[in-house]
């Protein structure tokens, strides 16, 4: 009981420092969680997300007892304090368990504010769209598609690959088979990693710009819809990557390898898809460029190019920190060959 009540004790602890640094010293993170979320057509619902994340902490810090007093295992939480304070004291290094739970707590720290924000904005988006024609009007299903549809199900899609994520950075159980093989111990697979979250994100996009649109328009409603209906098929796959991983889902983490679902034909099927939905979202002001300006036409190309480029760089840097552990994933590098493009690439 004693072990139980230090690491529940910890991790109350890592809650708070943390809610304090989101709230008191990162500027990013006020503004982040202070977002306020409408939800229906009339508002009916207002919260930010501050409320909601609250909440969930709340729900978190009552449910763990209960998973403490299950497990013999202590806190990823109370491992990181003890281990701290013996180096104060002593100067002692980290051994391997103690720093692997230091990575899974800093994990947890950037990514979870940063999911659950996204995950309640997808939803509330949905909820407040605009509502569909009535009974009794003359529908064009071109038209309904393009202005009433698409954007619905851009933000279902998006939805489910979010929820996977939120998840999976949350829960960590043995019986979800989803515990903490290791975390990316190198600088260069975190930095090509978090360099496409916000708010790092935020500087490369001033570097490079950002072009593509999720919801892309054209003149043609025709064209439209083909270009909408490739995006959400793109972006379709991408989230099935992400169901298929399950509760396994999270980035810089070996926490088994998956070899079912889209993960059969290539390795890497959630970057290629999304990298594609880019790709096809950024076709409109492209071609829009290249009737006008050689130069911005340019810029399109060599931003879509840049991001893509980081894509393949955390795919490299992915497989390179799961080739670190004899977990099966030589051999399933074997058995799928390619990484992107099946017969090619």
């Amino acid at each position: 009981m004693n072990s139980v009540f230090r690491s529940y004790l910890a991790t109350l602890l890592f809650l708070g420092l943390s809610l304090t640094f989101y709230t008191q010293i990162s500027p990013w993170h006020r503004s982040s969680l202070g977002q306020m979320l409408h939800f229906g057509s009339d508002d009916a619902i207002v919260f930010s997300v501050f409320d909601a994340y609250v909440w969930l902490i709340l729900l978190y810090a009552t449910v763990l007892p209960f998973y403490y007093r299950r497990t013999a295992a202590e806190s990823k939480a109370l491992v990181v304090a003890r281990a701290g304070w013996q180096k104060i004291r002593s100067g002692r290094v980290f051994d391997a368990d103690e720093a692997l739970a230091f990575r899974i707590l800093l994990l947890k720290f950037f990514f979870a504010p940063l999911m659950v924000s996204w995950l309640l904005q997808h939803l509330a988006a949905f909820s407040g769209l605009t509502s569909l024609p009535g009974s009794g009007v003359a529908v064009n299903w071109i038209e309904l598609y393009n202005k009433h549809l698409h954007a619905r199900l851009i933000h279902v899609v998006v939805f489910v690959d979010v929820l996977c994520f939120t998840f999976g950075y949350l829960v960590d159980h043995p019986k979800l088979k989803n515990g903490f093989v290791s975390v990316d111990p190198t600088l260069s697979g975190w930095l090509a990693c978090l360099i496409c979250y916000q708010p790092f994100n935020q500087g490369l996009t001033a570097f490079i710009g950002w072009y593509s649109s999720d919801t892309p328009t054209v003149g043609d409603p025709h064209l439209q819809f083909a270009i909408n209906i490739s995006v959400l098929l793109a972006f379709a796959i991408y989230s099935t990557a992400s169901a298929n991983l399950g509760f396994k889902a999270s980035n810089l983490t070996n926490r088994g390898i998956v070899r079912h679902g889209v993960y059969r034909w290539i390795r890497h099927p959630a970057y290629t898809f999304k990298n594609l939905a880019w790709w096809l979202g950024a076709m409109p002001p492209l071609w829009a460029a290249l009737q006008t300006s050689v130069l911005g036409s340019i810029a399109i190309l060599l931003s879509l190019c840049g991001w893509t480029a980081i894509y393949v760089a955390r795919a490299l840097t992915e497989e390179r920190h799961l080739l670190m552990a004899d977990n099966g994933y030589r051999e399933y590098m074997q058995q799928v060959r390619y990484r992107f493009i099946p017969g090619l690439v």
